[in-house]
């Protein structure tokens, strides 16, 4: 678990959730989708029965997009660095999981400042960037950043 990581400038702004990458703060956000959950449902035709039997088979996850970012450091490399990790693109290569997949934290703050939910999402990476493509506005410097999850647990 990462410590709540302290807002840039009021509590009362706009960034409503705070990302922690390995329990460091990394980012903060206007907007979250928390990846969505589901289960598969299997079948069984037992012999003799004329009605299926169905079962819970495998969870999946969505991938989690966070909107309208600001780095908490002035470095705004680190999401683009993370992305390279698990493909760079001028050597071609795809690195381990081991190398690129982090524990990220998600932390819903109020108004107050006070920590309203966490999630914790496992085994995530990097698999999408987009940075402002607004010239007039410095309010934010990564407009989407997308997270691909292998589970997702909230406290």
């Amino acid at each position: 678990m990462g410590i709540m990581p302290v807002f840039p400038g009021n509590p009362r702004q706009k960034w409503q959730y705070a990302v922690l990458v390995d329990g460091l703060p990394a980012a903060y956000f206007q907007s979250a989708q928390i990846p969505a959950c589901s289960v598969e449902q299997d079948t069984f035709n037992p012999m003799g029965s004329i009605r299926p039997t169905k079962f819970a088979g495998r969870l999946s996850y969505e991938d989690c997009t966070l909107a309208k970012g600001m780095p908490s450091e002035v470095i705004d490399r680190a999401a683009f660095d993370w992305l390279t990790q698990a493909a760079n693109p001028i050597t071609g290569d795809t690195g381990l999981p081991t190398e690129y997949k982090r524990e990220v934290e998600i932390l819903h703050v109020n108004k107050k400042g006070i920590v309203v939910q966490r999630w914790i999402l496992h085994g995530a990476y990097c698999t999408k960037v987009e940075w402002e493509q607004n010239e007039g506005s410095s309010d934010h410097m990564v407009e989407t950043l997308t997270l691909s999850v292998d589970w997702v647990t909230m406290e």
